[in-house]
């Protein structure tokens, strides 16, 4: 009995990319045919309600190619929940996250699959510095990874935007998690060691990138919550350690109020010690608020992403 050829799952979240879907598309199948022959393919596309002709390509694929796969959002639901959805739902021997706009390179994937034929259930891309970036863009990556950098208290990544390689182990465990940014920068809490390749990011092949400025915050602020504890056990400390100080300075003006005496009226000294002590106090509980929802957050694993119109070829 012929063996089942394994098979290589291709995620590509799209919004709003009509003039890449049937590029991208070739592209991917040339490279299988070239590269990666020996493997079977899924391409499973979800897109997050575009406003162009996105949805109307990638059915015409779908009718064209049986392993071509679509999932429609009825809204926009982000980048990274509309992607990790599209995971959860692959049925590869191992998937790869992507993007439709080619400034992931495709060339880049047989090198993540080889990566992954030596052993390794993660294999990151990760991008080498673009030299050709502005001062304030390049002075801004550099500000935010040394930050995360300084705050992580587990394996953070560099350069790394979530294009991934994932054994189905892997996948698995990202079906366990609620959170769709276990992807992007906090790939370590999957549990694996992370092999890499570097890769120079192209640019945009066309349209305008579908990433809204919410979108990059919540990233932001979701990857500074989750590689650490760091930050919010910070503001606690700090809070703590202000309302002592507030009390030593309180006690120690007293006694020497009641000492030597002064011009400096007592309710002005009241006043002041209470608005410092209730600010200490703030600071302690905000701290404190903080490392109750770290921890109910990693408790909730379950939950929908995203909310599908419909899907195609499943």
């Amino acid at each position: 009995m012929k063996q089942r050829a394994e098979k290589i799952s291709i995620v590509i979240p799209t919004y709003n990319e009509e003039d890449n879907i049937f590029p991208i598309y070739k592209a991917l199948r040339t490279m299988f045919a070239e590269h990666l022959p020996e493997f079977d393919y899924e391409f499973v596309f979800s897109d997050n309600c575009s406003k162009d002709s996105t949805q109307q390509k990638i059915e015409e694929l779908c009718k064209r190619d049986k392993n071509v796969k679509a999932i429609f959002n009825v809204r926009n639901f982000g980048a990274s929940n509309s992607a990790v959805n599209a995971l959860r739902n692959s049925s590869g021997d191992c998937a790869v996250m992507f993007c439709a706009d080619f400034q992931t390179p495709v060339n880049v994937i047989p090198q993540l699959v080889e990566k992954w034929r030596q052993g390794n259930a993660l294999v990151c891309g990760v991008k080498e510095v673009n030299r050709k970036d502005s001062e304030s863009i390049s002075f801004a990556r550099t500000l935010y990874y040394k930050m995360i950098s300084f705050l992580a208290d587990k394996e953070f990544v560099e350069d790394f935007s979530g294009f991934t390689l994932l054994d189905k182990t892997a996948v698995d465990l990202v079906r366990e998690y609620r959170s769709s940014n276990i992807i992007v920068n906090n790939v370590s809490d999957l549990g694996y060691k992370c092999a890499y390749v570097y890769y120079k990011q192209e640019k945009r092949a066309a349209g305008k990138s579908g990433n809204r400025v919410s979108d990059l915050y919540d990233i932001f602020m979701s990857t500074l919550v989750s590689v650490s504890k760091k930050a919010v056990r910070v503001i606690a400390i700090l809070g703590m350690s202000l309302m002592i100080l507030t009390l030593l300075f309180a006690l120690v003006y007293l006694i020497v109020k009641l000492c030597i005496g002064g011009e400096f009226p007592l309710y002005k000294y009241a006043i002041l010690s209470a608005i410092g002590i209730f600010g200490s106090l703030q600071m302690l509980f905000l701290g404190l608020l903080g490392e109750y929802v770290l921890n109910v957050k990693t408790k909730l694993t379950k939950g929908k992403l995203v909310v599908e119109e419909r899907r195609i070829n499943f």
